[in-house]
């Protein structure tokens, strides 16, 4: 698939998706997690057809590093982005794992909700993801931009691993939002067949206590990949279809004609 690249102040952004120029119409910007498969939820672009759809790569993954690697360099590229491709239009922003650090992050006026799939607030509790990151410092020894990366955002080396506090994005999120998490939890450390939800106990009761989250949690078993499975992807269409068809219905109220999501 052809890619969108652009240029912001904090370095390259690589994205994919459908714009339409002419009336408004509601934005939908997908922020996508750490070493995603490749091309991972390019297929939502077709989901909602009548309103423009951003798919956009972690900053490292299938795309350029940026000049910083931090979570506040990578929400303020996204904002860039937006203000360039969609400024006034309302957006809905959806992060996935460590995107939803970028899009919670994120300043754009025009934010109206977020949709935050297994979001953590802490990494040093992150015990599945230790030995697969590690594995990546590894195969890519050579590559310094990597290093700062799961430095700076996971405070991880290959022998070292201090905390990244996250916590007051979820206890500061200022527009509606719907957070999906797995319901296996993330504590104790364990053997597991796969990953548990990395949203922690901690994390899940900031979101419970933030009076503009819905806090939404997947059926017994399910962990981090909740997302990934039928059942969540429906869980996930059904949500942003909500929030699409709101900002609409916004549109609609200052006079525009929005095109059906």
């Amino acid at each position: 698939m052809d890619r969108l690249v652009v240029e912001t102040s904090h370095g390259t952004l690589y994205l994919v998706g459908r714009l339409h120029a002419g009336s408004a119409r509601p934005t939908l910007l997908v922020v996508t997690g750490a070493f995603p498969p490749r091309d991972y939820r390019h297929e939502i672009i077709d989901d909602y057809p009548g309103v423009n759809v951003l798919v956009g790569s972690l900053p490292g993954m299938d795309a350029p590093f940026l000049n910083r690697q931090s979570q506040e360099s990578y929400s303020a590229a996204f904002d860039e982005m937006i203000a360039r491709l969609a400024p006034r239009d309302p957006l809905i922003a959806y992060g996935i794992s460590t995107g939803s650090l970028v899009t919670l992050g994120m300043k754009s006026p025009n934010l109206r909700h977020h949709i935050v799939e297994e979001p953590f607030d802490s990494t040093v509790g992150l015990w599945p993801v230790v030995d697969n990151f590690r594995k990546n410092l590894v195969l890519f020894a050579d590559n310094p931009w990597l290093r700062d990366f799961l430095w700076n955002l996971f405070g991880l080396t290959a022998d070292t691993l201090e905390d990244r506090d996250y916590s007051a994005l979820l206890s500061g999120i200022r527009q509606t939002a719907d957070v999906l998490v797995g319901a296996e939890p993330l504590e104790p450390e364990r053997d597991f067949d796969g990953w548990p939800s990395l949203t922690s106990a901690r994390a899940r009761a900031l979101l419970a206590a933030n009076p503009k989250v819905a806090l939404h949690v997947g059926p017994p078993g399910s962990g981090h990949g909740y997302g990934t499975l039928e059942e969540g992807r429906r869980a996930v269409g059904a949500l942003v279809l909500k929030a699409l068809h709101a900002a609409a219905r916004d549109l609609q109220a200052q006079g525009a004609a929005p095109a059906s999501p």
